[in-house]
């Protein structure tokens, strides 16, 4: 399996929203079957997944594990530079 595929899945499942009980199980299950498959050797995964209007927790995973942003810190600086000099 590709990386991208649980990726996709992963973003799919939460774009769905969870209007009640039941669908916000589905939407746990459907978080964690994206998330099945062993990280590469070396790798950790860190969710936590919030319901916006209440703002109780969906899913969670090593929710309370510190990690690096790594390449979501490069959005801000790339963000950052094309609001500064522009994108030419």
């Amino acid at each position: 399996m590709s990386r991208i595929r649980p990726t996709v899945a992963l973003l799919i499942a939460a774009s769905l929203g969870a209007p009640d009980a039941h669908a916000k199980g589905t939407l746990a299950k459907a978080i964690a079957q994206a998330l099945a498959h062993r990280p590469p050797p070396g790798a950790s995964i860190g969710v936590h997944v919030v319901e916006l209007t209440t703002g109780r927790t969906v899913y969670d995973r090593n929710a309370d594990r510190r990690f690096n942003p790594a390449s979501g810190v490069k959005l801000v600086t790339t963000a950052a530079a094309l609001d500064a000099f522009g994108p030419a």
